[in-house]
């Protein structure tokens, strides 16, 4: 990372400090609300607070997480799109358009489910394309191999992670094809990350892939979370997209690559 004045880091700091206050604010002001708010609400705080340590740990190590560069953020911008496509792609969009899905919230609980969802993306993302990875680099010589190699086991522990899910009712055989899925996403989000030098990215595409994948089946109509179509269509949208980070990773020059992951 390029060099950033104390002073911008101390004022960024601060603001990420003022949207977690903020945030617990908010959760008193939904004392009264249902159990299931009550309950997003805390995890949802919870998170904030686990990925507020992250960063305050990582920004006292020399490392400030959301330092980006805009102008490489705007000439690669397009370089997200196969990303945001098997994120749009998560939602049975088929089944809407045959009118059989039907939402059974308010905007309120949607809105909020959107906010639970970006602290879902915003904690496992500082956690496992940063912090993480940054301790496996510790370990290992600064080459762009190396980098690449970080990058697939910090997938595999992203997507080794989800066996958690077993604890709370979900059954093997779904809880181990989402281990698969996830180590792929894992890998495709860190390629988006280093291409476009940008923490934002995967936290943005993190967050829209629960938002469109969850949301139809928890407050929706529908029971049958996949059918034949969607796999389909996901797995190919998910070898083209991967493959296409691939090479546009092997484009990136080493310095290039270096400079995201330097201490300030």
């Amino acid at each position: 990372m390029k060099h950033i004045s104390n002073h911008s880091k101390i004022y960024r700091f601060l603001f990420i400090t003022l949207i977690y206050v903020v945030a617990w604010l908010f959760l008193g002001f939904f004392r009264l609300a249902s159990d299931e708010v009550i309950v997003m609400l805390r995890a949802t705080m919870i998170r904030f607070a686990l990925a507020t340590i992250f960063i305050f740990g990582l920004y006292i190590k020399g490392y400030f997480v959301f330092h980006s560069e805009n102008k490489s953020l705007k000439t690669t911008w397009w370089l997200i799109i196969p990303a945001l496509l098997i994120s749009i792609n998560n939602f049975p969009w088929h089944i809407l358009y045959q009118g059989d899905l039907t939402l059974t919230v308010n905007v309120g609980t949607i809105i909020l489910f959107l906010i639970e969802c970006f602290s879902v993306g915003l904690f496992e993302e500082i956690l496992f394309r940063y912090l993480i990875f940054i301790v496996i680099m510790q370990h290992l010589d600064m080459t762009k191999k190396n980098i690449f190699i970080a990058m697939v086991i910090t997938s595999i522990v992203f997507g080794l992670f989800h066996l958690i899910n077993l604890f709370s009712g979900a059954g093997l055989g779904t809880t181990i094809q989402q281990v698969g899925y996830t180590t792929v996403l894992g890998l495709m989000w860190s390629m988006t990350f280093f291409i476009t030098r940008n923490i934002w990215v995967p936290i943005i595409l993190h967050t829209t892939y629960n938002f469109f994948g969850i949301i139809a089946f928890r407050y929706g109509t529908i029971e049958s979370r996949y059918d034949p179509f969607t796999i389909i269509l996901t797995i190919v949208l998910a070898l083209l997209a991967t493959i296409f980070y691939i090479i546009q990773f092997k484009s990136l020059s080493t310095n290039r690559v270096n400079a995201i992951i330097e201490q300030d």
